[in-house]
């Protein structure tokens, strides 16, 4: 009996000890899974970690930009603050001749002196700007700026429109001493611009509204190079050619000033004495530069100035 006894008891503990290895076993494995997961787990918490590492940097950097951005938004508006406003003042000079005349290569000269002459087209009515001077006052830099504009005589009654029409403050009166390839002057073409711009025609040139606006009429005689002789001989003959014009004209020189040139749009004689003409007698003395006062002290010391006008820059028959 006893030996059955023990003979059960050792089978019991047999099967007790197999579930216990069983178990053992199963547990086992629960935890060499569980440290797998665990290990996978934090190979993801250290993946997700460096990218929030690295989005934290990122957001830095965004953050250091957005600063930088807006310091040099800051610096650029105050920048704008500390510049200039900018102003634009026009000063409309009127440039009338019948066709051929060379008034378009003589605005062009003087509007441009950089200009190509060999790429001139015919007269048209055209308009052209020149910036004479640039002047800071209170914060404000205003642009000075020469409007002139190119009328042939085919387009008189649009050029008698802009008198009327428009503030004018400069006339030139482009006239020639011959035709286009004249070699010698052609006195019945200057007869036919005499008659352009006989008396009647003046005074509608030289009506109340332009009179109240203009500052200066200029009369330019120009292809003065088909006169042989020194440069008062010249000019005192291309003069006599056109003495009636200049007779007319001074009939009005109590109202406003009047001034003749004599020269060249070809050769370049007397152009610059143009400009600086208009600036003297159109631009407020306020709207002068220092590069501007440069230039007017160059051309009045100029060689050609002294030569061509014995120092003067046209003679003045005006007030």
């Amino acid at each position: 009996m006893v030996p059955y006894l023990i003979s059960l008891l050792i089978l019991g503990l047999l099967i007790a000890l197999i579930i216990t290895q069983l178990k053992v076993t199963n547990i086992s494995r629960r935890l060499q899974y569980a440290g797998t997961e665990a290990a996978n787990l934090m190979q993801r918490g250290g993946a997700l970690e460096q990218e929030l590492s690295s989005a934290m940097a990122e957001v830095k950097r965004s953050v250091t930009l957005l600063d930088h951005q807006g310091k040099e938004i800051d610096w650029l508006r105050a920048e704008l603050d500390r510049r200039p406003r900018l102003a634009r003042r026009t000063y409309k000079i009127l440039t009338l001749g019948i066709k051929g005349t060379g008034k378009t290569s003589l605005t062009l000269k003087w509007a441009n002196p950089l200009i190509d002459l060999g790429k001139i087209e015919g007269t048209k009515i055209e308009r052209y700007q020149r910036t004479v001077s640039q002047v800071l006052v209170n914060d404000v830099m205003t642009e000075h700026v020469f409007e002139i504009g190119d009328w042939g005589g085919e387009h008189i009654v649009e050029a008698l429109h802009e008198l009327i029409i428009d503030e004018i403050h400069g006339l030139l009166l482009v006239v020639d001493l011959g035709g286009e390839g004249a070699t010698t002057v052609d006195p019945a073409r200057v007869q036919q611009q005499l008659r352009e711009f006989e008396p009647p025609s003046l005074r509608y040139f030289f009506g109340p509204r332009t009179l109240a606006s203009c500052k200066t009429v200029v009369l330019f005689i120009n292809k003065a190079d088909l006169i042989a002789g020194t440069p008062a001989q010249v000019e005192a003959e291309a003069k006599k050619y056109y003495a009636p014009l200049i007779s007319e004209l001074m009939k009005y020189r109590e109202q406003v000033d009047v001034c003749v040139f004599v020269g060249s749009a070809s050769y370049g004689h007397s152009i610059h004495h143009l400009f600086s003409h208009f600036v003297v007698e159109i631009l407020p003395t306020s709207a002068y530069d220092a590069q501007l006062l440069q230039r007017m002290r160059s051309d009045s010391m100029s060689p050609l100035s002294l030569h061509m006008n014995g120092g003067n820059s046209g003679e003045r028959i005006g007030k």
